[in-house]
């Protein structure tokens, strides 16, 4: 099953209310115009009219899985933000299969809390955020 995103291909207001209706149209949702929200159905790929971009389209969020012990070597170095308490660090090493950052460096983070806790902090060359999950994209 896909997680959509909250705003359509065209960039209003999404509200997903059901995936799991019958039919060639199973998702089922509204879509926020100027005059208010308006019911909408869309198919098991998001579109609104089977085969056909529309700007009402579902946008699907990329699903993410917790980095292997393998994979772990490729955060170090990497800014990260605590998502709820807000606090950055920044990954100074790995052991095999946990990491730890300059705050702590006795505190283990582990990949699954990594991916449920945390999310990666980058700047683009005007200074404005770019945050993602600390995370492998499928």
């Amino acid at each position: 099953m896909k997680n959509w995103k909250n705003k359509s291909r065209g960039g209003q207001e999404i509200r997903i209310y059901a995936t799991d209706g019958i039919g060639q149209y199973p998702i089922h949702g509204a879509i926020k115009r100027d005059s208010g929200w308006r019911f909408r159905c869309w198919t098991e790929f998001g579109e609104t009219v089977c085969s056909q971009t529309s700007s009402d389209d579902l946008i699907a969020e990329p699903n993410y899985r917790p980095f292997t012990n393998e994979e772990l070597p490729r955060v170090v170095g990497r800014r990260i933000r605590h998502k709820e308490l807000r606090y950055v660090q920044i990954i100074i090493g790995e052991l095999s299969s946990y990491v730890f950052s300059n705050c702590d460096a006795y505190a283990k983070i582990y990949p699954d809390d990594l991916l449920s806790l945390y999310e990666f902090l980058d700047f683009d060359d005007n200074g404005n955020e770019i945050v993602t999950p600390c995370g492998v994209q499928e």
